[in-house]
């Protein structure tokens, strides 16, 4: 049995499919199967994949059901005991695998770990340098770190599938968010690690549905809202979380306008705001946050010496909340 089973979910991506195959046999860990699932492709996504002779790539085919229903078809055909997902349009760098399982190893008790992924343009090259991925807000409790921000990246976590069939698999009523959704859950039971490297690539495209100028902002804030509401809507939500309420809200509006603003959607963003201070337990904290988030850090950004000033600003503000 493979220790790893590596899922791949894919529609239409025949392009870009090959540099994602490529990148998961290229890792220096080597025991695991490579499912590509193909959710209802029209295109040459099974050429694409019968042409790698490698004995552990496994073609599934599928009629289109969404991608949650495409990741959980390939939990449901899945041999390993750990399991990763790497979209189709994204690449791993060599070594993600071995470094991720051993963090596992170390961590019995952990329900999955993740890294940071790098931001790269639609031909592969580099982009803005953006990163996504952070430390947990809360060192010692990944639930009340996922509750109040997705602070992961997805094509970077590593799972154990037990901890997946616990917490009942992805919603398949999601169509965006459905990782972060999956998460939560997980954490409720079992605490994550985060490993703080860069260990994948991500791409920025004109066929993302959620990237920053993505044509469904709207809808990704939406499903985004969607996630938070199950789990305060769960009653049996501990009180301690219940409380976290305003700061989850608070900062998925914030997040969410911030995406809009910067894409040019004004008038969407500056509801957005608002709705930030209207949940904050703090307005007068909220409103500095989208002062700073929103109409200042972006600008900074563009420079080098902006860049600096906002990376110490962001070191300083982490090392205070954490006392």
């Amino acid at each position: 049995m493979p220790r790893v089973t590596v899922i791949i979910p894919t529609y239409n991506r025949a392009s870009l499919l090959p540099e994602a195959v490529d990148s998961v046999l290229a890792q220096t860990f080597a025991d695991f199967e490579l499912l590509v699932v193909d959710d209802g492709s029209t295109d040459d996504t099974r050429t694409v994949v019968q042409g790698h002779a490698d004995p552990r790539v496994r073609y599934i085919q599928r009629q289109r059901g969404g991608i949650s229903a495409t990741v959980n078809a390939g939990v449901r055909e899945a041999a390993g005991e750990l399991i990763a997902r790497l979209d189709s349009d994204d690449v791993w760098l060599p070594e993600f695998l071995a470094v991720q399982t051993i963090a596992l190893d170390r961590n019995p008790e952990a329900g999955f770990v993740y890294a940071k992924g790098v931001a790269m343009n639609a031909a592969g090259g580099q982009a803005n340098g953006e990163i996504v991925g952070r430390a947990p807000r809360f060192a010692d409790d990944a639930f009340a770190s996922l509750l109040t921000t997705d602070c992961t990246c997805n094509i970077t976590v590593v799972a154990r599938r037990m901890a997946l069939v616990e917490a009942g698999l992805f919603d398949e009523s999601l169509r965006m968010h459905e990782d972060w959704d999956m998460w939560l859950r997980v954490a409720r039971r079992r605490p994550m690690v985060f490993t703080n490297r860069v260990l994948a690539r991500f791409r920025w495209h004109e066929g993302n549905i959620t990237a920053p100028d993505g044509p469904v902002l709207e809808e990704l804030a939406e499903s985004r809202g969607r996630v938070l509401d199950k789990q305060f809507a769960d009653p049996s939500l501990p009180g301690r979380y219940a409380a976290l309420k305003g700061i989850a809200y608070s900062t998925m509006h914030l997040e969410m306008g911030v995406r809009l603003w910067t894409h040019g959607q004004r008038r969407q963003g500056l509801q957005r705001f608002g709705q930030c201070v209207a949940h904050a337990d703090g307005k007068a904290a909220a409103l500095l946050r989208v002062l700073w988030l929103g109409f200042l850090r972006v600008p900074l950004r563009s420079t080098a010496l902006g860049r600096s000033v906002v990376d110490q600003l962001g070191g300083l503000r982490r090392r205070l909340s954490r006392g």
